[in-house]
């Protein structure tokens, strides 16, 4: 049925799923949407958690937002499965997911190749293309996607890609899985509309034409999946993360306008460790996670994207490992049942570079 789908971006994919609602914020597809989950409104995503092949999107200690999260690192044409846990319900997942989780998979592999390309009399252009193979032992999907779009707004055009690179092939008894997604995007940003604008219906005109940003993600990930027995199996997952954003925007202080640059650079590193068990009443599952963040944050002011001063330079470092247990099964024919419990330690640092006497300041 996602297939079939015609979506257009994966805003209006995930869209489909019960109770959940993303838009973008309306400076740029990098910059962070927010989401709408069974009521819960979370700004820029930051409290819902979303997971892409089992690694976290959501970005610790970043300047805008605490688990800011950009959702343009989908790729509609590789995106096969999505998963949609309202509130914080599964111990599988800590941090961010107090408005609920998404988990969303890519396929690990192609039987041919398939694609899609739509136009507009606006300019705007949008495709995908997928291909790979399937083999008894081993598999491979690479999907490619791109889009470019002008905006009815003046100043609004962006352009968009993704890639998508993944594999398996049996490796002893076990399987393992290799994945590689890339993102880049790059945008002009309209701006906002003031009420005295919106009064005069001058709504399409730009705010600051120097207004807008841009952003890179790249993400590599490796799981391994090995059966212990007949009812039992182990699952590892080790991942990266390298990303860029920076964003130029005009907002009006004191009745002054001015424009400010947000720019975030990072790294990660990140584990899980899933233990389960079948039982005649159910399943047991036993795991561990953990990650480990480097960023470097600076907010200036700016007159068309040239510095003028420096308002925020700090460094952050964020290292968080939980460890969870979960049990369900059925009761009778008709009751499911499904318990958990989840403990995570988390640790924070921040270096404010703008004092040079200043040390790290730690709290956990």
């Amino acid at each position: 049925a996602v297939q079939r789908a015609p979506a257009s971006n994966p805003y209006d994919l995930v869209g489909r799923s019960a109770g959940i609602e993303v838009h973008q914020q309306g400076q740029g597809p990098g910059f962070a949407s927010n989401v709408v989950i069974g009521g819960f409104t979370s700004d820029h995503s930051s409290d819902v958690l979303l997971v892409l092949d089992g690694v976290p999107i959501n970005l610790p200690i970043h300047g805008h937002v605490e688990g800011y999260a950009d959702w343009s690192i989908l790729s509609t044409g590789a995106l096969t499965t999505t998963r949609v846990i309202h509130g914080p319900a599964s111990p599988l997942y800590g941090d961010f997911a107090l408005g609920g989780v998404v988990e969303t998979y890519t396929a690990a592999d192609a039987t041919g190749s398939a694609g899609a390309l739509a136009a507009t009399t606006f300019g705007d252009v949008r495709g995908w293309v997928t291909g790979g193979f399937h083999r008894p032992a081993s598999g491979m999907l690479i999907s490619l996607a791109g889009q470019s779009e002008e905006g009815w707004r003046q100043n609004a055009d962006y352009l968009l890609g993704n890639g998508v690179l993944r594999g398996w092939r049996s490796v002893g008894a076990g399987r393992l899985e290799g994945g590689l997604y890339l993102y880049g995007s790059d945008w002009n940003s309209p701006g906002f509309v003031s009420v005295d604008r919106y009064n005069q219906g001058d709504l399409e005109a730009a705010t600051d034409t120097t207004d807008g940003g841009d952003g890179q993600r790249y993400i590599g990930t490796l799981r391994y999946g090995l059966p212990l027995g007949p009812k039992t199996t182990l699952d590892a997952q080790l991942w990266g993360q390298l990303a860029q954003s920076t964003v130029f925007l005009t907002l009006p202080e004191d009745d002054v306008l001015r424009q400010t640059a947000e720019r975030d650079d990072r790294e990660a590193l990140g584990f899980q460790a899933l233990l389960n068990r079948a039982t005649d009443d159910g399943e047991f599952s036993l795991g561990a996670s953990g990650r480990a963040d480097w960023t470097s944050y600076t907010l200036d002011e700016t007159v068309q994207r040239e510095s003028v001063s420096a308002v925020q330079a700090d460094e952050g470092r964020y290292q968080a490992i939980g460890l969870f247990a979960r049990w369900r099964g059925m009761l009778g024919t008709r009751f499911l049942y499904d318990l958990g419990l989840r403990g995570d330690l988390v640790n924070y640092q921040s270096l404010n570079l703008l004092d040079s006497l200043a040390d790290w300041e730690e709290a956990t």
